[in-house]
């Protein structure tokens, strides 16, 4: 499709370090073949990339100019994609469509190539305009909107969620198409106007969803442990596995001396995180997980995202990050929001996981873990109650921690960033 002469392949994202992460360890896989990866992303992505030796292009608003579209910090981002998806799709994303298509096609231009996640609306056009194969990133398997695994979502209430046959299969079927008719109807209005303007014709597919029909290859990047593909799936689609991609700056990880001691100095503490976005409205998450690792008698890792006050102790490590890879498998149990990145990790180091899901795929991820025999679940406002409970039942049974340490070695053999380069490579030859 591309000539042998244009290796610039254009990654394109924005949101948590949850979308970025995956499509970084990519690129870095792209560019050990020889090809010259370029990202287009907010500013706040930039330094890391930049560490990692690629290219960085502001194409996106930052977290604060965001934030002031709404009227408001990081917390209430936070809040307003937990109980305002759609209006925050309309506010932010389709407000903001005009200006990203025309920012991102300078970043585009003379690319063989664009990746980036599928909920990103302006990409399609762009690679339309230009004439540059797509390849959609998927993050998660609930952007498959598979009738045969279907997502769990308080926002796709009208699926019967998990793998399903028979009449619940078929009643899947059924509403597929019916979904996706209404997020056509959503959303599509405002990017076709935008799609005339710039002479192209009406989008075929659900803007912001969707899969366009168009992408030359639809990566999975997920364990087919967690979500195996599907017979409904993007014709092009494959499941390449994890991507693991942890550093806090971009550069090599190591634990500081204090957590290395603390480590070292008793029995292996449970780790309770939020992961990168969840962690701006954490609620009382943080101080009822200290309570709840002293009454099991468990020393506890907070990674809390920023300084939020909490006093030192002997029992307990307080830190804004340290890397999930480094840590989760000295662990006794991992407490974390379901975030795709975070359960990636938690599933290689092999260690029960107690789900505190708070928006969108989260629940889902939850619910595949729980499936898999690996997890429990609770909510934000169930945590504090029912929280010692669940994880004291995790980590004395033995069937969930034998089920945990069987699948560590398979996930931890799966290298999605390889396999997405490789494939990035033959569809793009």
């Amino acid at each position: 499709m591309t000539g042998a002469s244009n290796r610039t392949i254009l990654f394109a994202t924005f949101g948590s370090l949850g979308d970025l992460h995956p499509l970084l360890h990519v690129a870095v896989e792209m560019k050990a073949r020889g090809f010259t990866p370029v990202f287009a992303v907010p500013p706040e992505f930039a330094p890391k990339i930049e560490r990692v030796g690629l290219e960085a292009r502001i194409v996106f608003p930052s977290n604060a100019e965001i934030g002031a579209m709404i009227g408001g910090d990081a917390a209430e981002i936070m809040r307003q994609m937990v109980t305002e998806m759609d209006q925050m799709i309309h506010k932010v994303l389709l407000t903001l469509l005009p200006d990203t298509v025309a920012r991102l096609t300078e970043a585009a231009r003379g690319a063989a190539a664009i990746v980036a996640p599928s909920f990103f609306a302006p990409v399609a056009i762009v690679a339309e305009r230009l004439r540059i194969p797509q390849v959609t990133a998927v993050l998660q398997p609930l952007m498959m909107f598979s009738a045969y695994d279907a997502p769990l979502s308080a926002d796709l209430w009208m699926f019967a969620p998990g793998r399903r046959r028979g009449l619940a299969l078929a009643w899947n079927k059924a509403i597929r198409p019916l979904v996706f008719a209404e997020m056509r109807r959503r959303y599509a209005p405002k990017v076709n106007r935008l799609r005339r303007d710039l002479g192209l014709p009406p989008t075929d597919h659900a803007p912001v969803f969707g899969i366009p029909k168009s992408a030359v290859l639809a990566l999975g990047l997920y364990s087919p442990h967690i979500a195996p593909p599907r017979p409904d799936m993007h014709p092009k689609t494959l499941i390449t596995g994890f991507t693991f991609f942890d550093s806090a700056s971009g550069d090599v990880e190591t634990l500081d001396a204090e957590a290395e001691a603390f480590l070292a100095a008793g029995g292996a503490p449970i780790v309770f995180t939020l992961g990168s976005f969840a962690v701006h409205a954490p609620g009382s998450f943080f101080t009822a997980s200290i309570a709840i690792a002293r009454k099991l008698k468990r020393r506890a890792i907070l990674l809390t995202g920023a300084d939020l006050g909490l006093p030192p102790s002997s029992d307990v490590l307080v830190r804004n990050y340290l890397p999930h890879s480094l840590i989760f498998p000295r662990a006794a149990g991992i407490v974390h929001h379901g975030g795709m990145g975070t359960t990636a990790q938690a599933l290689r180091a092999g260690k029960p996981q107690l789900a505190v899901p708070h928006f969108g795929d989260q629940f889902d991820n939850a619910s595949r873990l729980k499936r898999l025999g690996v997890a429990d679940i609770t909510s934000p406002k169930r945590y504090a109650a029912e929280g010692e409970t669940k994880l004291a039942r995790l980590l004395s049974d033995g069937v969930v921690q034998q089920k945990a340490a069987s699948l560590a070695p398979l996930i931890s053999a799966e290298n999605g960033a390889a396999t997405s380069a490789d494939a990035i490579a033959r569809a793009i030859a």
